[in-house]
């Protein structure tokens, strides 16, 4: 179990430090755009502007069998945080299953 564990955190850091640097990555491709960050209404626009907040769209554009080509940036970025949000807690029941079975003596 203990080289689980020292797995399962190799692979955290790595996705982090991978995620990390796609981040910067991506922002370096925006140098057009001034920063988007902050509580001022021009960084607001801009995260706007960025996200394509401005594209109308309705739901059987997104879900349906046949999705647009061109989805907007807020929708691309929620759908991947949900897929990932959702793949974290499957993974986070399978460790706590595993842990059980460990504690419990079932597993070696």
């Amino acid at each position: 179990m203990k080289n689980f564990r020292k797995a399962a955190l190799a692979i955290a850091t790595a996705s982090s430090v991978a995620l990390g640097s796609t981040a910067v990555a991506s922002a370096e491709g925006h140098e057009n755009l001034s920063p988007i960050y902050g509580s001022s209404d021009q960084a607001n626009e801009n995260v706007g502007k960025a996200l394509g907040t401005d594209d109308e769209i309705h739901g059987a554009n997104l879900w349906g069998s046949e999705q647009i080509d061109n989805q907007p940036g807020w929708w691309i970025l929620t759908k991947t945080l949900t897929f990932t949000a959702v793949i974290g807690a499957i993974a986070g029941v399978g460790i706590a299953i595993g842990n059980y079975l460990k504690n419990q003596g079932i597993i070696i």
